[in-house]
């Protein structure tokens, strides 16, 4: 494996990828995945190649030295200003012993890695090592990983059935404990104080060991922000604090994307149309920004990072 090299340490700047700016940059936009592909508005020069060439990318996500980080069948790829890396099997300068990465999420300075068919694994984002974790579940193909109040909540393929498992794990015991078996689970988020599970049937939260139904409703999107969670149903908008309390909002909106704002409790809405809404995280009423409308695509995943940059993945289908 090579080492990597100096200019793409912590300390290196970030250039100008896809993304879409907001005024401080003075360009339209800029992040969509398209036909399942990234679309850039200036490439450039990739050790591994443009990003547009990425398919199926469903996180992304911004480390604590502010690198941004993609992943999905390609792997798991690093966006900065002078080089994209992209660590996978097929990749011989930055090898790993997996190529499709569902899940990652931040665990001190490193990532944790929910792979297609090879378990949960650290990566270390500095020198580019991963380290298995050895979880005892029925199958090693995870979709959904999350840290939360030390434990490592993990979606797993289940062998009785097309829905998944969800399990608990404690890195200092080691111990694996399953927590609810065969349950669509589209996506784990947390708040401060609780954790909750996106299903299509709708949203549960973790109570006592158990899940428990809070919202009844089939979602199009879900995320978290500091003390509460924000949900979104076909015709509502639903905001749930961690004290209970519950707040709706009506739309006639097609919605499938939501970020939250970087570093506030404010967020962001995508809808089919491409029309983006920020909204007050404690009032949900709508408040000015200055992005552009971006194109009529299904937003898998939306990211705003500390630049004040919103990042967008999407699909066609």
């Amino acid at each position: 494996m090579k080492a990597l090299p100096n200019f793409l340490l912590p300390n290196s700047k970030k250039a100008n990828y896809i993304k879409i700016f907001s005024f401080f940059f003075s360009a339209l936009f800029g992040l969509l995945l398209l036909g399942c592909s990234f679309l850039s508005l200036s490439l450039h020069a990739s050790s591994n190649g443009p990003i547009n060439t990425l398919s199926n990318v469903n996180k992304i996500l911004q480390d604590n030295s502010g690198f941004i980080w993609l992943s999905g069948q390609q792997g798991i790829t690093r966006v900065d200003g002078n080089e994209n890396i992209t660590f996978s099997l097929s990749n011989l300068d930055w090898p790993l012993p997996f190529s499709w990465v569902h899940d990652i999420d931040i665990i001190d300075n490193n990532l944790l890695l929910a792979t297609e068919s090879s378990g949960l694994w650290r990566f270390n984002p500095r020198n580019g090592q991963v380290i298995k974790i050895l979880v005892n579940t029925s199958t090693q193909s995870y979709y959904s990983v999350l840290a939360f109040k030390g434990d490592f909540y993990i979606s797993a393929s289940s062998t009785s059935s097309t829905k998944k498992d969800l399990y608990r794990f404690n890195p200092i015991t080691n111990q694996t404990t399953l927590i609810h078996g065969d349950i669509n689970i589209s996506k784990l988020v947390h708040s401060k104080n609780n954790l909750y599970v996106h299903s299509r049937s709708g949203l549960y939260q973790l109570i006592n060991e158990k899940l428990v139904k809070v919202i009844k409703q089939p979602l199009t999107a879900l995320t978290a922000l500091s003390n509460s969670i924000i949900a979104i149903t076909t015709t509502e908008l639903i905001k749930l604090t961690d004290n209970g309390d519950y707040q709706t909002l009506s739309h006639n909106e097609k919605i499938s994307g939501i970020a939250k704002e970087h570093s506030t409790n404010n967020f962001f809405t995508i809808n089919a149309q491409g029309i983006i809404t920020k909204y007050n995280g404690n009032s949900l009423n709508t408040i000015p920004h200055n992005y552009n409308k971006s194109s009529a695509v299904y937003i898998r995943d939306a990211y705003h990072d500390a630049s004040g940059q919103l990042w967008l993945s999407s699909s066609k289908g």
